[in-house]
């Protein structure tokens, strides 16, 4: 890609911060509501990428709502729901999706508005693990302990689905397939497919050939381990294969992820090499590392951009970050 290609893509983002819309029929929308890892952060040198942790937001074309995590980016987003329409007014269904339930990705949830309002509707997906269960580990988070308002005395209607890697299904209207990717317990990678669009989203997602995690992944054989490498590469570039956009944990830098293989997390040059790989249109990076402000993440979304040929686009991920994928949107 050319210094000047970058360029005029950096301006369009940092100009308008309006980087996707168009003026067409939406048939698919994404909004970014929080983007960091690990915490979140308020730091006047953070104010344009932002300090939430993970919250993506998607409307399919048939109208349906799905939500990916519940990091401190959920918080904002359930102010906005409740603004007006049916989640305001006790009426409001949507599903979510959950990659997995570390600290980062749950802790936005006892201050989601719409769950506390009689009427809502929720189904919360997320992986089986083999020692808890998904109830016990939201019951679990809001024990009084930890939390002054128990999880059972919110008003909404919350049911939860225990789900497993390598599944296809159906939700609001999308096909989701899922995958386990390189994290502790059971990390879940989803593709969501809403016809003629693809949203594909692999985080965290450690590196697979410096380390094997996650259930079932601690012991394997040496005499093995090779064609799992392969084969778990070549899942990723299927779950991405010619996806509209791809959102992959780019959480450090080639640099910075020295001697923390073993976090869970990868880098812009990851994410580049599976975007190229699938076909991907778009490269979004994500899940930034809470130590690296505007500049440096700006950077990495330039490095990035350099590393890629024209037929694939980086951006670096920041909330409020939007786009409808439709007829015309290219």
């Amino acid at each position: 890609m050319t210094r000047a290609r970058i360029a005029g893509i950096i301006v369009l983002a940092y100009s308008s911060r309006q980087l996707f819309l168009l003026k067409v029929v939406a048939l698919m929308y994404v909004k970014f509501w929080g983007v960091r890892g690990s915490y979140p952060i308020a730091r006047p040198d953070n104010t344009h990428f932002g300090g939430n942790t993970p919250c993506i937001e998607i409307k399919t074309k048939s109208g349906g709502h799905i939500i990916i995590d519940g990091g401190t980016g959920i918080r904002p987003l359930g102010k906005e729901l409740v603004k007006a329409g049916p989640f305001r007014d006790g009426k409001g269904s949507l599903s979510i999706l959950m990659s997995h339930t570390h600290w980062d990705h749950i802790v936005g949830f006892p201050f989601f508005k719409p769950f506390d309002l009689v009427g809502n509707t929720f189904t919360i997906y997320a992986a089986r693990l083999d020692f808890i269960t998904l109830k016990s580990i939201f019951e679990g988070f809001q024990n009084s302990v930890y939390f002054p308002v128990p999880f059972e005395t919110l008003s909404a209607s919350i049911q939860f689905k225990e789900i497993r890697p390598d599944m296809t299904f159906k939700v609001e209207g999308a096909t989701v397939t899922t995958m386990q990717l390189n994290h502790p317990n059971v990390t879940l990678g989803y593709r969501i497919d809403d016809g003629e669009h693809v949203f594909t989203i692999l985080s965290d997602n450690a590196r697979i050939e410096a380390v094997q995690q996650g259930q079932g992944r601690e012991n394997i054989p040496p005499d093995k381990l090779d064609a799992f490498k392969q084969a778990f590469r070549a899942q990723m570039i299927d779950m991405a294969w010619e996806a509209d956009v791809l959102v992959y944990d780019t959480m450090f830098t080639k640099e910075s992820i020295k001697g923390r293989e073993h976090w869970g997390h990868s880098s812009p040059e990851d994410g580049v090499s599976v975007g190229e790989a699938a076909k991907c249109k778009r490269l979004i990076l994500f899940h930034h590392d809470t130590e690296e402000n505007d500049e440096a993440v700006r950077r990495k979304e330039i490095d990035a951009n350099l590393l890629s040929t024209d037929n694939l686009t980086v951006y670096a991920a920041y909330e409020g970050m939007e786009f409808r994928l439709g007829k015309g949107s290219g």
